[in-house]
């Protein structure tokens, strides 16, 4: 009986051994097979083709009228109001933050990346995970941008939305309603508030409260202007930007009108102007300065007024000093002491900061216009004379 037994234990043992032999044999059969590059980095790979059939789409479409006036009407402008909207709930700028903690976290990954590759195995892999994850982060965020406003570029013109013709000018043409806005501006700057030196100095945060009337009561032809009133956010980096060449930003992906503080503050009323222009769809950068110009001299503070007549003053006066240096020279002699004093300092303001930063970013943003379009690149700034001289042209004459 015993021996029975034991043969039974042994043969039982041995069932045993055999089972967990075949289980792990098992085991090894059934492990999954090693992921290949695609399989590894699925999701980017994914985000990749996305961006790069967005881009693609883009390129293909944006020159036809009807899908660029589309697209602009109802996706980007609508997107520009609600994530205005949305982030207007915060009192800082959220771009600003999204753009700081994208820099921060490229360096992060890029140095994390760099010691897996040194310390880990599978080198070439890691290389190739870290410049897919870039590219298609890199790709995606160009694409966002391409369709919420790079589209704008090729959408309505400014002819079309508010029916102002344009027409050649002349150097007279020119001399006219660069005296005219010479002498809003001598008028306004007895109106606002100066410092010990004499310049002109406002209260940031009581101009941007201000904006609230500055789309508002405008001429019939503006009606397109109208939407929601939202307001700018002081940049933290406002010195940074001064060293980029940037007054002001407005970030598409979260609707916000961003403004440096840093600078002079005679055009600082008008760089709100100009960023809410954009805010409100008008994407061209000399539409949008026409429309800083006509809002803020039509608004009833004097501080927009003054900045409004500087910014109109500036570009009138660079195009007339091309066309008649004389004409010019006169012109110029008009100024009063107040707006000298003021245009000086704005002078030497950004004389400090012309330095190879500068020249990088607008080199870069230069670019960025070229290829959506605008081929006057950062003269395009400038281009807001033609419809400054068609719309007041007749009250300068008159005047």
């Amino acid at each position: 009986m015993s021996g029975e037994l034991k043969v039974s234990m042994h043969e039982e043992n041995g069932l045993i051994n055999e089972e967990g032999i075949a289980a792990q044999s098992n085991t090894i059969v059934r492990k999954k097979p090693r992921k290949n590059l695609f399989q590894r980095y699925a999701t980017q790979h994914i985000i990749l083709a996305f961006a790069i059939a967005l881009l693609c789409a883009y390129y293909a479409l944006r020159e036809m009228p009807a899908v660029a006036n589309f697209a602009t009407s109802y996706i980007a402008q609508p997107w520009h109001r609600f994530a205005g909207l949305i982030f207007s709930i915060f009192p800082f700028s959220v771009a600003e933050l999204l753009c700081a903690l994208a820099v921060v976290g490229v360096l992060a990954f890029l140095l994390v990346t760099v010691y897996r590759i040194i310390r880990k195995p599978e080198k070439l892999r890691r290389v190739y995970g870290a410049l897919v994850t870039l590219l298609a982060g890199v790709l995606m965020f160009y694409a966002l941008l391409c369709w919420l406003w790079g589209i704008g570029y090729y959408s309505y013109t400014y002819t079309e939305l508010s029916g102002i013709e344009t027409e050649v000018i002349s150097a007279e043409d020119l001399r006219e309603v660069a005296t005219y806005f010479v002498e809003i501006a001598n008028t306004a700057a007895a109106a606002v508030n100066r410092d010990e030196n004499g310049l002109y100095v406002c209260d940031i945060q009581e101009t941007f409260n201000d904006v609230s009337a500055l789309y508002t009561g405008l001429p019939a032809e503006f009606d397109f202007l109208q939407g929601l009133e939202t307001r700018p956010k002081a940049m933290v980096f406002s010195y940074l930007m001064s060293h980029m060449n940037f007054t002001g930003m407005f970030f598409p992906l979260t609707g916000e009108a961003n403004i440096n503080v840093h600078t002079p503050h005679s055009y600082l009323p008008s760089t709100v102007a100009h960023e809410l222009a954009h805010q409100r769809g008008v994407a061209r950068e000399q539409d949008a300065n026409f429309t800083a110009v006509v809002v803020c001299v039509e608004s009833d503070d004097p501080n927009f007024i003054y900045s409004g007549a500087l910014l109109a003053f500036t570009h009138l006066a660079n195009a007339l000093r091309l066309a008649s240096y004389d004409d010019w020279v006169e012109t110029c002699a008009l100024l009063g002491e107040d707006v000298r004093r003021d245009l000086s300092a704005n002078r030497a303001y950004w004389a400090q900061f012309q330095t190879p930063v500068a020249d990088i970013s607008e080199t870069a943003y230069e670019e960025f216009l070229f290829n959506h379009g605008q081929e006057m690149g950062m003269r395009s700034y400038g281009a807001c004379v033609d419809l400054l001289v068609a719309y007041y042209g007749e009250a300068a004459s008159s005047h």
